[in-house]
């Protein structure tokens, strides 16, 4: 519901705030230091974003050319394809669990990784 705000120009209103922290609820309910904006159509709700979030969560605004760049990286033969023995685990939450989400993260994070639908 996020990207229909920004194209209505719904940045600033109430409706936004409530739509906003309604969609962060089951984010919130994890122990989260990072959230990933996966799309570059809510980057004007950054703002809105952070303040629901809280300030603790870093904000990270993909794109498509990140994207295309990690898989490229990844696609390069001294790429790390493996976690190093001893890293830490990367637990990826997600607010939609669709084929393309999926497809996504595997392309980006260079394994087959597990994506858990935040509830």
């Amino acid at each position: 519901m996020w990207a229909p705000l920004v194209e209505e120009g719904w940045t600033k209103r109430r409706e936004t705030d409530l739509i906003v922290k309604r969609g962060l609820r089951a984010i919130k309910q994890h122990p989260v230091d990072t959230l990933i904006l996966g799309s570059s159509s809510f980057a004007p709700l950054r703002h809105v974003i952070q303040r629901k979030i809280g300030s603790q969560v870093v904000l990270v605004e993909a794109s498509a050319k990140l994207a295309s760049r990690v898989a490229q990286h990844l696609k390069t033969p001294n790429a790390p394809v493996q976690l190093p023995a001893g890293a830490r685990k990367v637990r990826l939450l997600v607010t939609d669990l669709t084929p393309q989400v999926v497809q996504a993260g595997r392309m980006i994070c260079g394994r087959n990784v597990k994506l858990e639908k935040a509830v």
